[in-house]
């Protein structure tokens, strides 16, 4: 019995390399925007820390060169939680962008598997048939023999 053999492998084997650069690809963009989502809660956390240490620095008394520092360094964070905000947005953005492009891969992979495996049933239903009509033929010939064997 022949092997199924199918002769868009190398399409099917490519289409999954690509598939496969594609994930590759959502997961370094889904990297980045974790990181940066991680990045602006670290940098409100270190805003509310630094806005109760001022206000315990008030109380107690602060010498107007530490409120400088302290002001300077929460404007410092404000500016740095919009840019980070703004380039959330952007890698949000990317991430779906690839998401996009890696479903269209997807499904193209897929089509070329699915037909693959449309073929290889055709290809086994049209060899079992052959077979089943090759051991008929055996059948009839051997029965076409038994009565010139009984008749000598």
């Amino acid at each position: 019995m022949k092997k199924f053999v199918f002769s868009l492998s190398p399409l099917l084997k490519y289409r999954e390399f690509i598939e496969d650069k594609a994930k590759l690809e959502v997961a370094k963009a889904a990297t980045k925007f974790n990181k940066c989502k991680n990045n602006i809660e670290n940098a409100k956390k270190n805003l509310e820390k630094t806005m109760t240490d001022l206000n315990n620095a008030i109380v107690s008394g602060i010498e107007p060169d530490l409120y400088q520092r302290y002001k300077s360094y929460y404007k410092y964070l404000n500016i740095y939680i919009k840019s980070e905000t703004l380039l959330l947005k952007d890698l949000n953005a990317i991430l779906l962008k690839k998401q996009k492009h890696l479903k269209i891969k997807a499904v193209e992979k897929k089509i070329i598997a699915q037909y693959k495996e449309k073929q290889k049933k055709k290809y086994y239903e049209n060899l079992l048939k052959i077979e089943q009509k090759e051991a008929d033929e055996i059948i009839l010939i051997r029965q076409n023999r038994k009565p010139a064997k009984n008749e000598i």
